[in-house]
């Protein structure tokens, strides 16, 4: 049937089961467990809180740190918070969210998170475990911020996780491009030229402009200042292993679910997302990627299950052996039976969103996108197709009284797609012993409930969920629309076509007579 067709809801987009006959050893583990989040409202933290609520609903409660708003009470941002089409199993499970989720006012840009003494006592007397997921995420953020996000926050939590009573385990969500600089990835920490103390010692000497001037070259082969952080991150971790109940969690590149919440759902245009939904509207012909390299991403929910499965796993299946607490990292990786190549992602893309016509309502040009691994011919694509066409559209807008706002568009891609052609331009290979380890401990009815294993993922198939969920989610265009967008495309096509023609018969009769006329 159609995708679109309207008896498709939110929950008839799922394939998955409301309610458990009988408590998995997973679920049993976290029952009456106390849990703090942070970043939790961010698109891994949602899918985590939603997935804990509805998989486990004997969970005691979960924390979650939030930006202080003024003139919105607590109740009323958990209200907002759970408004979302991700939580409609949740709501439809009847589970208590209102009193299983409770808001911890902060911020990671501050000192011990932003949290008062009152919220850092509820954490040190209640929490059984933290995933500390809050990031600066941004590829070319400055350093000072980067390192106040990724490096002393983290550190600020810890130390406060030390003093905490009832603490069992500290699931720190790093990036597996944290030791990028290595080409090959094992489950272990890495040294690093600088350390937290350097980087403090940095960010409180010089001001910013003098920041930003030694920021490449501290940066060095990490290229931009995310990895780096989050490398200098981990090396702070790796201090407290002998203190705390800590772990390491790195997945690589988070794209749109796959079976939960709901089918191809993700709330944001970043990374290869906002390219393949840049690429069927027709805005961008061109990506500077090698269609023939490695693209490790990783659908969301296969990031966020193992989360919920390390923390159990952590605490359940540590080596009679190890001491009190030990080192370990855990690689969320593409299975390598399951790679796929940017070319290969991208195909099946075009495939899916051209040939079904999964027509958007906003279109800026028809489908015709490559990637190009050769800088210097990408922009040259640039050139010859963004930059005349944001010409032509801005100057319409403008002239209809409208903002102009494609070239500016167009300069806020490229300056993105700089900061990531080293990922599109190489790849890498990942050990992956403690994730396949835990994968086989879990029981089958663990892996069905709290799924991990890529082997069994389907890319076409999620193709055929996600560029439909891109438009449904992120466009907001309903099923309804599809036939009146197909058709607005089509007259859209017709007269771009007609326009270049008319333009190329102009350009060919104001040259033809040039070319005739007598060189001598």
């Amino acid at each position: 049937m159609d995708y679109y067709e309207a008896r498709d809801t939110f929950e008839e987009l799922e394939n998955r089961k409301l309610y458990f006959p009988r408590e998995s050893e997973i679920q049993k583990f976290y029952s009456g467990k106390i849990v703090f989040i942070t970043g939790g409202t961010g698109f891994i933290g949602s899918v985590l809180v939603e997935k804990l609520l509805r998989c486990c609903p004997n969970i005691g409660k979960i924390y979650l740190l939030l930006r202080e708003k003024r003139n919105k009470s607590a109740e009323e941002r958990i209200e907002k918070i759970f408004d979302n089409e991700i939580f409609s199993k949740v709501k439809k499970m009847g589970v208590d969210y209102k009193s299983k989720v409770c808001l911890i006012t902060g911020n990671c840009e501050l000192s011990n998170c932003g949290m008062s003494e009152e919220d850092v006592n509820i954490l040190r007397d209640e929490v059984h475990m933290i995933f500390h997921i809050a990031a600066c995420l941004s590829m070319d953020s400055h350093l000072k911020k980067a390192y106040t996000m990724n490096v002393r926050a983290t550190q600020d939590l810890l130390e406060i996780a030390k003093t905490m009573s009832k603490l069992e385990v500290f699931i720190y969500v790093s990036t597996a491009y944290s030791q990028a600089p290595n080409k090959h990835i094992e489950e272990r920490f890495y040294d690093s030229t600088y350390n937290e103390d350097h980087l403090k010692h940095i960010v409180n000497s010089f001001n910013d402009e003098e920041i930003a001037a030694i920021s490449p070259k501290l940066v060095g082969p990490w290229e931009n200042t995310y990895g780096f952080t989050k490398a200098i991150a981990e090396g702070v971790i790796k201090k407290y292993c002998d203190k705390l109940p800590v772990v390491v969690a790195r997945p690589s590149i988070v794209i749109g679910c796959d079976r939960e919440p709901l089918q191809g759902w993700i709330n944001n245009v970043y990374g290869v997302t906002g390219v393949t939904t840049a690429a069927c509207s027709g805005f961008i012909n061109v990506w500077c990627s090698d269609a023939d390299k490695v693209a490790d991403i990783i659908p969301a929910d296969y990031a966020t299950n193992p989360l919920i499965v390390i923390a159990w796993d952590y605490v359940c299946n540590r080596p009679s052996n190890i001491g009190m607490f030990e080192q370990r990292i855990y690689n969320i990786v593409c299975d390598p039976r399951r790679k796929t190549t940017w070319g290969e992602y991208m195909g099946l893309a075009e495939e899916n969103g051209v040939r079904d016509k999964i027509a958007q309502n906003v279109v800026v040009g028809e489908y015709y996108f490559g990637l190009q691994k050769n800088i210097l011919l990408f922009y040259l694509t640039v050139i010859f197709f963004h930059i005349p066409r944001g010409l032509v559209f801005d100057t319409i807008l403008k002239l209809s009284g409208k903002k102009p706002r494609l070239i500016n568009g167009y300069i806020k891609v490229q300056q993105f797609n700089l900061k990531i052609i080293p990922y599109g331009l190489s790849e890498w290979t990942y050990e992956r012993r403690n994730f396949t380890r835990m994968l086989n401990s879990m029981s089958e009815q663990d892996r069905d409930i709290f799924y991990i294993d890529m082997s069994k993922l389907c890319w076409k198939e999620y193709h055929t969920k996600t560029v439909r969920a891109i438009r449904l989610y992120l466009l907001k265009d309903p099923y309804t629309t599809l036939d009146a967008a197909r058709k607005k495309y089509e007259k859209f096509m017709y007269a771009r076509r007609f326009i270049f023609c008319l333009l190329g018969g102009i350009g060919f009769n104001f040259i033809l007579p040039l070319l005739k006329t007598p060189i001598f």
